[in-house]
């Protein structure tokens, strides 16, 4: 009895599924140390500068300080007045681009936490009382009066 010979197109497709193979696996454990070097990355959040605490009142807007360092702030934003109640922060980045970051409209009572880069210059809070949420952003505001402002150093 003769050994079996494989033909060539068989030898093809044999030595392209032990590459295929071989590629998949590669890539896969590639892709897994990847990603757990990003999770030991990422899985910590970067440090901030510290709190900026934002009150609304029926009478003004509140902080926690006067002057701030540049850098990543946590900012907490409280409506302790009796409506409803947001703010505007505005200034300019780090690439002199004028922003404005609204926060969301807060019931009474209620608490909204984000992070925000402070750049070098000063920022003006101003608080408005009514919006309406679009994909760009908000439309219809209606402000409240009050302004407020930080000098980042």
């Amino acid at each position: 009895m003769k050994p079996a010979r494989i033909h060539g197109k068989a030898l093809l497709w044999a030595l392209i599924v032990v590459v295929v193979f071989v590629l998949a696996f590669s890539l896969t454990a590639a892709c897994a140390r990847t990603s757990s070097q990003n999770e030991d990355r990422m899985g910590a959040r970067p440090a901030t500068m510290g709190i900026l605490e934002i009150t609304l009142t029926n009478t003004g807007i509140r902080k926690t300080i006067g002057e701030a360092d540049s850098g990543l702030w946590d900012v907490k934003v409280t409506n302790s007045g009796h409506g409803y109640r947001g703010v505007l922060m505005s200034g300019i980045d780090l690439c002199c681009t004028e922003y404005n970051r609204f926060s969301t409209l807060l019931r009474p009572g209620q608490t909204q936490t984000f992070r925000f880069y402070f750049a070098p210059g000063k920022v003006t809070f101003k608080d408005f009382t009514h919006a309406r949420r679009v994909r760009e952003g908000l439309v219809d505001v209606k402000w409240g009066g009050h302004s407020n402002s930080l000098i980042v150093k």
